[in-house]
């Protein structure tokens, strides 16, 4: 009969590495098969970069005789002419192919009031700018343009007290990247503000402008280790299930420990039956053990016999004679 202690101990056992198979396995069922990755083959990018460099008259705020970008504000009573240049840029890697730009420029002056959009001739008549070029100059006559927004503006009965040039470059980008097909549209926006909120001064923003992609690759990758995980997982989570139903069917099948006896709550319902001695139980042909006192307890009342009883140290033995048999139970107390 297996011990029932030892069967409650393999039921705790089992349960807990059950319980812990199934978070494995759980864990093992959330982790994804596959996972998406991402690599850059190509990169591109736009540049539209500004610069300007202005005459200036003679003057005292300054002492020179030309301003570039950072170096000042250009004050419209000093100022004789600017020379704005643009420049455009394209640069890959790794070289395309098949490669392509078109491009157009737009021109509009404003103010505060009124809007107008320069055609092609009246751009190179009032600032020099030839819209078919891709890296044109601005010759930007501050006096004479002056004279042009006064103009509209007894045209329109209005007045401003900012004016502004705005340039717009449209830069159609064709390229065969990587073996992919590459359109990009690039509008590198200057703005020509003529100021007089502090000073009469001309603003020009920004100088430059950047336009930047890539092209990319995506594959799907297959996790290595998860079906593994996965397999192991379950195979432990099914082990542990069987040793548990094993565990828990030793356990129902076994019967509780009963609590030890003492000597004294044994020989109590059998006072009158048992005699205590001082003689060592006689040596005879014939001796029986049983298994219980209470088996002897039955031969003896059989027999019609007494129960001796000696004590040995801590050694108790309970005896019947019966001619040369001897009936006997030992136990410690």
């Amino acid at each position: 009969m297996v011990n029932r202690n030892l069967a409650q101990a393999l039921v705790i056992i089992f349960v807990i590495t059950t319980v812990a198979a199934a978070l494995v396995t759980f864990y093992a069922y959330q982790q994804p098969l596959e996972r998406v990755e991402t690599t850059t083959v190509a990169t591109y990018s736009q540049t539209g970069t500004y610069s300007y460099l202005a005459e200036l008259l003679p003057n005292t705020i300054y002492n020179a005789t030309t301003l570039g970008p950072g170096e000042g504000r250009l004050y419209e009573p000093i100022l004789s002419y600017v020379n704005i240049t643009f420049d455009y840029a394209f640069s890959v890697t790794p070289t395309p192919s098949n490669l392509s730009v078109t491009h157009y420029v737009k021109v509009d002056i404003s103010s505060q009031k009124w809007e107008k959009a320069l055609t092609p001739d009246e751009a190179m008549g009032w600032l020099g700018l030839n819209t078919s070029e891709m890296a044109f100059p601005i010759f930007l006559n501050a006096s004479s343009m002056n004279d042009i927004f006064k103009t509209i503006d007894v045209e329109t009965a209005s007045t401003s007290s900012q004016y502004n040039i705005t340039v717009t470059p449209h830069i159609f980008q064709r390229a065969t990247i990587s073996g992919e097909n590459v359109y990009e549209i690039f509008t590198p926006q200057l703005s020509i503000r003529f100021r007089s909120d502090e000073g009469r001064f001309i603003d020009i923003t920004p100088l430059s402008a950047v336009n930047q992609g890539s092209i990319t690759d995506t594959v799907t990758v297959r996790n290595a280790g998860v079906d593994s995980l996965r397999l192991a997982a379950v195979a432990g989570l099914v082990i542990s299930g069987i040793a548990l139903v094993a565990a828990l069917a030793l356990y129902f099948r076994s019967k509780p420990s009963e609590p030890r006896k003492s000597v004294e709550q044994m020989t109590s319902p059998h006072k009158d039956m048992i005699v205590d001695t001082a003689q060592i139980p006689p040596v005879t042909k014939s001796v029986v053990e049983t298994t219980s006192l209470d088996d002897l307890v039955r031969t003896a009342e059989v027999l019609a016999r007494p129960i001796m009883h000696y004590v040995a140290g801590n050694e108790h033995t309970f005896f019947i004679l019966d001619g040369e048999t001897k009936y006997q139970f030992k136990m410690l107390s």
